[in-house]
This record gives structure tokens, sequence and C-alpha cells, in this order.
């Protein structure tokens, strides 16, 4: 029984967001927004170290760096944030962003069978960052429907 690769790729994708949201809460100054950024950012930073933990137990090391793409969200993060800022018209690209982690998550899931327990902490994180998309999805609604 191998250990699921696809769990170390989700890995990877939670610390490259993690990496962007510290840059987008640096960027922003709506007071929803950074709430909503560090509610979303905390998901991340707690599933990190949960799979952390997990790939730690398998033997496993895990990328805590990220991926090139880290210094890629980072920089169209800053680049955005100079042109347009960071405000609530910015959330739904935040949450078509998280779909990418939602992707990896199923994934991951799928890989995980032979290790319920692992599966079973995936589907739990999982459920929680759809949560906190909607509710970024509903924040965005409600600032379109005022502007």
């Amino acid at each position: 029984m191998t250990f699921p690769a696809t769990l170390k790729t989700l890995q990877t994708e939670l610390v490259d967001a993690h990496h962007g949201y510290e840059e987008a809460l640096k960027d922003t100054t709506d007071s929803e927004v950074a709430g909503l950024i560090r509610q979303i950012d905390a998901l991340h930073t707690d599933a990190i170290a949960e799979n952390h933990d997990s790939l730690a137990a398998a033997g496993e090391p895990d990328n805590e760096d990220g991926s090139l793409m880290s210094f890629v969200h980072r920089t169209v993060i800053s680049v955005r944030s100079a042109i347009t800022g960071l405000g609530p018209d910015s959330l739904p690209s935040f949450a078509s962003g998280e779909q990418r982690i939602l992707d990896a998550y199923d994934n991951a899931i799928q890989d995980s069978q032979d290790y319920p327990e692992i599966a079973r902490g995936l589907e739990g994180q999982k459920a929680k960052l759809l949560a906190m998309v909607a509710r970024m999805n509903a924040a965005a609604a409600r600032y379109s429907e005022t502007h």
C-alpha cells in the first residue's frame, strides 16, 4: 500500500494559498475582507498542521515552503492590490481560487481510502472550506447588490 501522493499535492496547495493570504492581509484595508481572509487562512493553517502530522506519521516529507505558485500568488495579489485594491470585489477571485484546493481535497480523499483516519480528517477539512467559500461568495454577492 503506497501512501497517497495526492496528500502531498494538497499540502503544497494549502501552503501556497497560505502564503497568498499572508500577502493579501498586508494589502487589504477592508475589515470584512480581512476578517474572511483571516478565517480562511486559519482553516488552511490548521489543515497544514494536521496534514503535516499525517505525512510525518507515514514517514513522508512535505514541502513546508510551498511551490513556485506561492511566489505567483503573492505577486498576483500584490499587483492586483496596487491596481484595484483588495476589497469585497476581490472575494470572487479568492473563492474561485479555492476551487483548485477543493479539487485537490477530492483527489486526496479518494486516494486516502486505505487510510480511513486521514480520509475522515480530509473530509472534515473540506467541509469547513466549502462553508468558508460559501461565506466568501455570500459577502461578494452582498457587495455586488449594493454597487
